[in-house]
């Protein structure tokens, strides 16, 4: 089993966030090989990246011109046979993920919640903290509509319709497209305790404005491993309390 991570940190603000899933990655994947991807990133970033991914056993891989976390998941769908895992580095590991899913993605599930950062509503999805792809099957489903559309499923995506501002988020027109071929794995409880995810940590400079108890949230999480724990929990409160209909 691969797992692939990219890592793109716009500042030192932010380099905790994508080094923070190398602590543990090897207890959520102890056997898998890693593969690490830095995004145009500094060669002081380089250096450290490159370290702990050897640490881990894993490969390193830079890519000097940005490209954009969709990019990077269709190059891996359309580059690589075999079911893999795409994970985000600002993750914590609490136990061995499963090998295999009977489905062509699966994740964890986030709902339909108004994001202050991005001033819109947003489509449910499967998030790409952690996300389970058969890039196969995938490409099957992409057979049935390319012969008529040429989009991209994966592409972040915002539309306005009755003066409300929508938006689907990184991978979420390939989720809803899934799902009406039942293609679909959401994780369960016991995968969700697995491991724990901090939201925008990896481009925390990014939303530090839009959601300015985000730092405190993180540290307590990198700090205490039973609040790490239960973070899902006070997430997914977070999400209710913005949900929309």
């Amino acid at each position: 089993m691969k797992v692939f991570t990219l890592l793109y940190s716009r500042s030192e603000e932010d380099d905790l966030g994508n080094f923070l899933f190398f602590d543990t990655f090897r207890v959520g994947f102890p056997d898998a090989e890693l593969f690490v991807f830095s995004n145009a990133n500094t060669n002081k970033f380089n250096k450290v990246a490159e370290k702990l991914t050897h640490q881990n056993g894993g490969e390193f891989f830079l890519i000097n011109k940005e490209i954009e976390h969709h990019q990077f998941i269709s190059f891996l769908i359309q580059n690589e046979n075999k079911p893999f895992y795409l994970i985000d580095p600002d993750t914590i590991w609490f136990d061995k993920m499963p090998k295999h899913f009977d489905s062509a993605l699966a994740g964890r599930f986030i709902p339909r919640f108004y994001d202050l950062h991005a001033n819109s509503n947003t489509f449910e999805r499967l998030h790409t903290s952690c996300l389970y792809i058969s890039p196969k099957e995938i490409k099957e489903v992409y057979e049935r509509f390319d012969e008529y559309f040429n989009i991209d499923y994966l592409k972040p995506l915002i539309y306005y319709l009755d003066g409300k501002r929508y938006r689907f988020d990184t991978a979420s027109q390939l989720y809803q497209i899934l799902k009406n071929y039942d293609l679909i794995s959401v994780f369960d409880e016991s995968i969700n305790e697995k491991f724990c995810h901090l939201f925008c940590g990896s481009h925390i400079s990014l939303v530090s404005k839009s959601y300015p108890e985000i730092s405190e949230t993180h540290n307590l999480a990198i700090k205490n491993v039973e609040y790490a724990k239960n973070l899902k929990k006070k997430q997914d409160l977070f999400f209710l309390s913005r949900a929309w209909i």
